[in-house]
């Protein structure tokens, strides 16, 4: 019977550390901004590139939160039928 967890073996090619800062999502900035231009266009959401930028920039997981459930909804949209002839 086995009483120890079996460890994965791990390729280490760095110093145990993070590649980056905890601020450097900056860098990211364009990136993080393209893809919310990129969704308002593709789903015909009114905005400005001025406040995707501050919104990706400032609120960044919350602006990703916010992409991730428009892409669910928008995904499955809900069809109302109307029962009446």
């Amino acid at each position: 019977m086995a009483v120890t967890q079996p460890r994965p073996d791990i390729m280490n090619s760095g110093s145990g550390q993070w590649t980056s800062d905890i601020c450097d999502c900056l860098d990211d900035l364009p990136q993080c901004t393209s893809l919310r231009v990129s969704i308002r266009q593709r789903y015909g959401i009114e905005g400005t590139i001025c406040n995707d930028c501050v919104y990706a920039c400032c609120c960044g997981p919350c602006s990703w939160c916010q992409i991730a459930r428009e892409i669910k909804t928008r995904a499955n949209p809900i069809t109302f039928v109307s029962m009446a002839s």
